[in-house]
């Protein structure tokens, strides 16, 4: 099932792709592929999935780079694996792995697309050469059709390679970079007459718009995938000009289907922010702490909640039904509080059932689901992930963070959301009010200092203090209280001063831009309190 002698792809002889007891069917099935994903698959629901065939076992070497897995009969599932190499046993290593003259391979942790390890190729490529990996299969592999996957990247420095799977019957050219890992991928022809009781799994590459070629690459993650017979869409990967990028499609009627490969999902680590746009008066821009690999989308500049980011889904990658969606969000700590902020996915065109999550923890990362129904392919759908104001007291977050976003497809029926409860009890509102002057060491200067308590919550409370000059300009001012037992500023958290703690005594001074006041004149400085909040401290101001 190589390409044929001539073509740059072709290789040296080795074990052919299928062992085949009987000549191939017709038949042709398309599919649409995205970048692998651990969740949990899902049986499929067409006859062909249940189809009698092997669960494989973990794969010893069985001589001559190829290993060889039996079992007992069970159904299969869409999207089940049948071959899984993903290099995190080093006891494993390569084995099983075959290079081509004058390449060398070896498990690493230099670099890793999920988990600790890789491999790792070195030596001069060139046009047509790579690595093999073989696995047979007793009792056989049911007649279907299989995907073929694999995640590829170049140590830094290395130039831009083009890589294919070239042992599937479907392949297609990939541009590999040294900045990020890229998904190659392939698939055979369609159903078969017999069972197939072999495949073999070929990574090769090519020059790019006539390159040098590099002289190490790293694999992970490749699998042999089953995905029976049915009729799905199948996006072809881009086809490379020297100096452009376009895309082709081709789409057939679709079906809806289940296994554990999300149809689309945004990481971006490709320093863009992938069709992604802001809801509202903020910006989205491709930055920002990352949930995994190198890059996150912020989302900042609030004025308000219900605010958050928005995509267009790829239209003709989602077949009918219903979809489940996984986003993961971070709410960086900054000064202030940002207490009580949830979040949550809603669509303009489509119907969704969303888990809103909240509140939110500062500084954690926390993953919301839901289900979008698609009821055309060729219909855009959007998706939103948007703040939510969970109590009345709760203040517009400056900014908030996504990454990891995933579109799989779930169930042709209605899913059933579980609303996790949020147990929280929003802050009571409360005024209280102290008011202490100071003359300080000019007599003419002096300041007024007055506390407000503006909110609390069982543990916690937030509190302003207004600092207001007297008759005289001043150019400077210092409060200092000492707090009652059980309290202390939470975290340190002091916006619009300068505080300084000595056990339960406490010294605010002015930050360099709110010092000087005119006659009359009065500036505010917040803080978080950790403890009970009905304490009120007495204050004494000093001006300067």
């Amino acid at each position: 099932m190589r390409a044929h002698p001539g073509s740059p792809w072709h290789r040296r002889p080795s074990t052919p792709l299928l062992w085949l007891a009987g000549a191939a069917a017709t038949t042709v099935a398309t599919m649409a592929l995205g970048p692998l994903s651990t969740a949990a698959p899902v049986p499929a629901t067409t006859s062909a999935a249940t189809t009698s065939a092997p669960t494989t076992s973990a794969p010893t070497n069985a001589g001559g780079g190829v290993a060889t897995a039996t079992s007992t009969s069970t159904s299969m599932y869409r999207g089940q694996k049948v071959i899984s190499q993903g290099f995190e046993s080093a006891a494993d290593g390569v084995s099983g792995w075959v290079a081509d003259p004058g390449l060398t391979m070896e498990r690493t942790e230099e670099a890793a697309h999920t988990g600790t390890g890789s491999m790792l190729v070195t030596g001069q490529l060139t046009s047509g050469a790579g690595v093999d990996f073989t696995q047979t299969f007793t009792p056989g592999l049911p007649s279907a059709l299989y995907t073929y996957h694999a995640f590829v990247r170049l140590p830094q420095g290395q130039p831009s390679v083009l890589m294919r799977i070239s042992s599937g019957v479907l392949g297609w050219d990939f541009l590999v970079t040294d900045s990020a890992w890229t998904e190659i991928r392939a698939r055979t022809s369609g159903s078969y007459s017999s069972t197939i009781s072999r495949f073999t799994l070929s990574i090769a590459a090519s020059p790019y718009c006539g390159g040098t070629m590099p002289t190490a690459f790293y694999v992970d993650d490749a699998s042999v995938n089953y995905w029976d017979g049915a009729s799905m869409t199948w996006t072809t990967s881009p086809t490379y000009q020297c100096g452009t990028t376009t895309t082709t499609t081709t789409t057939t009627t679709t079906t809806t289907t289940t296994g554990d490969e999300p149809d689309v999902s945004y990481g971006f680590d490709d320093g863009t922010a992938q069709g992604w746009t802001a809801v509202g008066a903020g910006r989205a821009v491709p930055t920002g702490t990352p949930h995994d690999g190198t890059g996150a989308l912020l989302v900042d500049q609030f004025t308000a909640f219900d605010q958050g980011a928005t995509v267009t889904l790829p239209v003709g990658r989602l077949a009918p039904g219903w979809h489940q969606v996984g986003v993961w969000v971070l709410l960086p700590t900054v000064g202030g509080p940002v207490d009580y902020t949830g979040v949550t996915i809603t669509s303009t065109d489509a119907r969704v059932l969303s888990e809103p999550v909240g509140p939110l923890l500062t500084g954690t990362w926390t993953k919301i689901n839901a289900f979008v129904e698609v009821t055309d392919p060729a219909t855009p759908v959007s998706l939103r992930v948007l703040t939510r104001r969970l109590c009345p007291t709760a203040l517009v977050p400056p900014r908030l963070i996504l990454d990891s976003v995933t579109v799989a497809a779930a169930v042709t029926a209605t899913p059933t959301m579980t609303i996790r409860p949020m147990t929280f009890v929003c802050p009571t509102t409360t005024t209280t009010t102290t008011t202490t002057t100071t003359t300080g060491r000019d007599p003419a200067r002096t300041c007024t200092a007055s506390y407000r308590l503006n909110s609390s919550w069982p543990g916690g409370f937030q509190a302003d203090v207004t600092v207001t000059a007297g008759t005289a300009r001043v150019s400077g001012w210092r409060v200092i209280w000492t707090w009652g037992e059980g309290q202390s500023i939470a975290h340190g958290i002091v916006w619009g001063a300068t505080a300084t703690v000595s056990g339960s005594a406490v010294t605010a001074v002015n930050a360099p831009w709110n010092g000087s006041l005119a006659p009359g004149g009065s500036t505010t400085f917040g803080l978080i309190g950790a403890g009970s909040s009905t304490n009120v401290p007495r204050l004494s101001c000093t001006a300067s």
